[in-house]
């Protein structure tokens, strides 16, 4: 996770659920309600702002109120490849579904 602003300041955290738009996460250090921040997996990016930090076991539990996210980055990277002149959808079918929007 990441502390969007004038300074961007990552962490390193563990998600522990995930319901509609909002995001509940473990994290060693304390952040501020009301911060932007960006969390990303290995295939997700959301976009949202912490809404409450309270300690909790040896750390801090926050919980954020997402904005945006993107799912299937793999997909995404994998599109932005074919637009910029590298394998094209017909040589990658995982793509197809994608060119046909």
């Amino acid at each position: 996770m990441t502390e969007l602003g004038p300074v961007r300041r990552p962490h390193v955290g563990l998600i522990v659920e995930i319901a509609g738009t909002s995001l509940t996460l473990n994290l060693v250090t304390a952040i501020a309600c009301g911060t932007p921040v960006q969390v990303e997996t290995t295939n997700m990016l959301m976009l949202g702002e912490v809404t409450r930090c309270e300690p909790a076991d040896e750390g801090f539990r926050l919980a954020l109120r997402l904005r945006h996210s993107l799912q299937d980055l793999q997909a995404l990277e994998k599109l932005n490849g074919v637009l910029m002149g590298k394998p094209s959808a017909r040589e990658d079918p995982s793509l197809k579904h994608i060119m046909k929007r």
